[in-house]
């Protein structure tokens, strides 16, 4: 047994005995009780693998049958009420002449599929159902995996879905916000806190020339706000690199999941389930490209469903503005989103101290942190300076790597000018320390305290001279405690108290501070990184072919008329198999009665009330009439004498639960229904 089949039975020994009873008797027409759970589920198992009875229930499915099993499938197990939801079956209304009653007419604006309405759709979920086509699960349904792919290559949404290249205004738009995007802003921020929109507006648009303007400034503050959400700067000058490096390490794909993410909710609150959602949304548009308005929103709230994420209707518009979908007078494409990082090429570090390639860089490059962005074009140029170089031994960049870096990625190696350069900007800058502290001056007893007392050295930034200390301003109460331990007294500290947040060389203070990769941080790039390009999706289901229905039920009308049984028993045969429940003649071996069938039409006014009357004594119970050539289903509360032998029924439509106050004499007829719809 495949873990498929084991799933299904599974399923079954699961069910409570009235829905287990109902299948058993309606496929193994000769079970009776009692009966053994266990051994009658092995049965429907056995009828579900016969290849001939699979593919005769599969030859039952028409166009509804396979556009519900498509969003079924892309929803990962929708509840009914979700289906109707993306169907919008309300598009518009018409009132009667009376305006006590109102018609809806149902996606008839797409003339791809018959029009379908509201108890349509109910029909052949609860058909579906019955057929075990889908399952039931936690409220919602999901495909019977002993179908296998045969089930899924008669699923479609295609009548909804535009495939391909078709919007007339689509081109490979690459103006989004990729890593190389975040490596050449990052390069220019590395010491800024923020730029200010006038900085925006005189320094973006010359270094990223293939973006407008406007755009280019919109993109920069999303940057700002991702990185102010990330947590990464506090204060800006104690730049958390490592996290920028992650950043800008992540693919196109991947970073486009994260901004997704972000216009969700608060990315620290954000559920992987949210992470999921952005990356199957991106999965299916670069596979699909183009959409129509209605196909975009549908293939948007499907995945919502599926993930449980919610979207409100600015969510395109988030889309649209992190320049990921691009909206046409034709409806919405997805921008040229790279899945891959690329791989390094040689630089070419030119005489005037520019670093240019083609292309992008790889995982790790740290270019960025010691050059600056002066072009990102089809051909990306970095400038080399002394204030770059110097900004990134500042943050703790060591001078080895940058030389080591040089010589890997250069074509002279280490004949390469620019290190050179390098060499002659690290001999100035380590002519000066900077520390930023506490200074101690006291007596040689107090400096033998300070440098021999174990606790105190992780405290001691430096040893100015003999009797100075420069100590750290961060664990102050610490060192304090300890040397007033050891028998001292510390005196309030004279002069003025400098509270200092700009950036030094010293990583203990940095690393006090807090200003390092946090858990949460490290776990979110985690999660991203995770969400690999590789998973599946089923494109079938948008490419497919409406399923056209092609079994055929003569032969088995005529062996049911030739049964020696009761006319009821006939009756509920030929209705279980109008709704494809019988596909095989072994079921008719012991007719039996599965629905019990209470409806009146026609001209048989008394036996129509009494129906109404007997559907309101069970609360819940659901009919199904004909009104005014249309068909509705309803809750029904109660059946309201009139006079005059004349009687009303009040109910509650569905799915809106709009109270309704109709005459019986109206209706053309009623039937109490046995739905499977959750």
């Amino acid at each position: 047994m495949n873990k498929e089949t084991i799933f299904f039975k599974k399923w079954l020994e699961d069910l409570d005995n009235e829905k287990f009873y109902y299948f058993a008797r309606n496929f193994l027409p000769l079970v009776t009780t009692p009966y053994n759970q266990i051994e009658v589920s092995e049965q429907l198992v056995s009828f579900f693998l016969n290849e001939e009875n699979s593919n005769t229930m599969l030859s039952t499915i028409d166009e509804i049958d396979s556009l519900l099993i498509a969003l079924f499938h892309i929803t990962g197990g929708a509840k009914s009420s979700d289906i109707l939801k993306l169907l919008r079956p309300f598009e518009k209304a018409t009132n009667t002449e009376d305006n006590n009653f109102t018609f809806y007419t149902y996606f008839n604006n797409n003339p791809n599929i018959e029009e379908f309405d509201y108890v349509e759709i109910i029909d052949h979920i609860s058909s579906l159902a019955k057929r075990m086509i889908i399952l039931s699960r936690n409220g919602g349904f999901f495909l019977n995996p002993i179908f296998g792919e045969k089930l899924l290559n008669r699923a479609s949404l295609l009548p909804f879905i535009e495939v391909g290249l078709k919007d007339k205004d689509y081109f490979e738009n690459r103006n989004y916000i990729s890593s190389e995007l975040l490596r050449g802003y990052f390069s220019i921020m590395k010491i800024n806190q923020t730029l200010t929109l006038n900085q925006k507006k005189n320094m973006l648009p010359p270094l990223f020339p293939t973006y407008e303007a406007d755009d280019i400034i919109a993109i920069s503050d999303i940057i700002d706000k991702m990185l102010l959400d990330l947590n990464i700067f506090t204060p800006f000058d104690s730049v958390e690199y490592e996290l920028l490096q992650n950043l800008i390490d992540l693919s196109d794909f991947e970073l486009s999941i994260l901004l997704i993410a972000n216009s969700i909710s608060p990315i620290f609150e954000t559920e992987n389930s949210t992470f999921k959602f952005a990356a199957e949304l991106l999965r299916y548009s670069l596979t699909i490209k183009c959409f129509s308005k209605t196909s975009f929103v549908l293939l948007i709230e499907a995945l919502s469903i599926k993930y449980s994420v919610a979207v409100d209707d600015s969510f395109i518009q988030n889309l649209i503005d992190l320049k990921i979908f691009n909206k046409t007078k034709h409806g919405y494409f997805i921008s040229d989103i790279q899945t891959k990082k690329d791989i390094s090429e040689t630089l070419v570090f030119d005489t005037d101290l520019s670093v240019r390639y083609l292309g992008g860089r790889a995982k790790g490059d740290i270019l960025w942190r010691f050059t600056q962005l002066s072009s990102l074009d089809t051909q990306t140029i970095y400038q080399l300076t002394k204030e770059d170089f110097r900004d990134a031994l500042d943050s703790l960049l060591k001078k080895d790597d940058v030389y080591n870096y040089v010589i890997k990625n250069s074509f002279s190696g280490v004949n390469c000018p620019a290190l050179k350069y390098l060499d002659l900007v690290e001999r100035q800058y380590s002519q000066i320390s900077i520390y930023d502290g506490i200074v101690i001056k006291g007596n040689e007893r107090v400096a033998t305290i300070l440098s021999s007392h174990p606790d105190l050295q992780v405290h001691i930034i430096s040893k100015l001279s003999d009797n100075i200390f420069l100590m750290r301003r961060d664990t102050e109460s610490d060192w304090t405690r300890i040397i007033e331990t050891a028998g001292l007294l510390v005196p309030r500290r004279k002069g003025d108290i400098i509270q200092s947040d700009t950036f030094f060389t010293n990583e203990q203070w940095r690393v006090g501070k807090g200003y390092h990769l946090k858990p949460e941080q490290l776990g979110l790039i985690h999660k991203i990184s995770q969400l690999s390009l590789n998973e599946n999706i089923d494109m079938a289901v948008f490419t497919n072919p409406l399923a056209q229905k092609t079994f055929s039920s003569k032969k088995m009308k005529i062996a049911i008329e030739l049964l020696d049984c009761r006319k009821e028993e006939k009756d509920d045969l030929k209705s279980r198999l109008s709704l494809c429940m019988i596909i095989n003649k072994s079921q008719l071996a012991a007719p039996q009665i599965l629905d019990t069938n209470i409806s009146a039409s026609g001209f048989d006014y008394r036996r129509k009330v009494n129906v109404f009357k007997m559907a309101s004594k069970a609360a819940g119970t659901i009919v199904k009439i004909g009104y005014m050539k249309h068909e509705f289903l309803m809750v029904v509360d109660k059946v309201k004498t009139l006079g005059n032998n004349e009687y009303n029924v009040e109910a509650r439509r569905l799915p809106t639960l709009e109270p309704v106050d109709l005459p019986i004499n109206k209706i053309f007829f009623v039937k109490i229904t046995n739905y499977i719809t959750d």
